[in-house]
């Protein structure tokens, strides 16, 4: 497990080092580098959507900056060695209508397979534990995609359960021993 020197106490991570990684907020320069990682057809081979176009970058990076700005937390920039090799954390989000910390990571092929996603993973899932620990956190991934579900599996997420989004497979996972909550019971008791 990586050590990740980040601000006292529960002040928002805008700024985060590991022992290989830079995990910074984005700020609207990144746009290039979110064009590169989310447009890169080879970085969304288990996308079933495809890559993003252009434009949608920009309407994703619009998004990330409005969620560092309104919630205090948002997906970062990953940098390794001054480079930029991906983006990922958590963001606020909504699954079955229950507030969950969307785990993301998406990183350039050639940061692939060294660890980083790890890495990044395990600050960001640090800090939400000590932060915001009554928001469960939650990773989506497609569920032909091995390497991300053994990643997963190594942060210790396990099946929550499956679904078909826009007419797509997902399999989402939650921390291990963490149960779906029971459906409400209505009526007279």
């Amino acid at each position: 497990m990586s050590e990740a020197t980040e601000p006292e106490g529960d002040a928002p991570p805008r700024l985060v080092h590991t022992e290989r990684l830079v995990l910074r907020a984005p700020t609207a320069r990144d746009l290039a580098a979110c064009v590169a990682v989310h447009c890169d057809p080879e970085a969304h081979r288990h996308t079933p959507r495809g890559p993003r176009t252009e434009k949608q970058a920009g309407e994703l990076l619009e998004m990330l900056l409005r969620d560092w700005s309104e919630h205090g937390i948002g997906y970062w920039v990953i940098e390794h060695e001054d480079e930029l090799i991906g983006f990922g954390g958590i963001r606020h989000a909504c699954e079955d209508g229950e507030p969950v910390l969307n785990v993301y990571y998406r990183f350039l092929p050639k940061a692939w397979g060294k660890g980083f996603a790890q890495e990044m993973a395990e600050a960001a899932l640090g800090y939400a534990r000590r932060a915001l620990p009554a928001v469960p956190p939650s990773i989506v991934t497609d569920p032909d995609n091995a390497a991300s579900l053994r990643l997963a599996h190594r942060l210790g997420f396990a099946e929550h359960r499956r679904r078909i989004r826009d007419g797509h497979p997902e399999v989402i996972l939650r921390p291990a021993g963490t149960r779906r909550p029971s459906p409400r019971h209505t009526g007279a008791r």
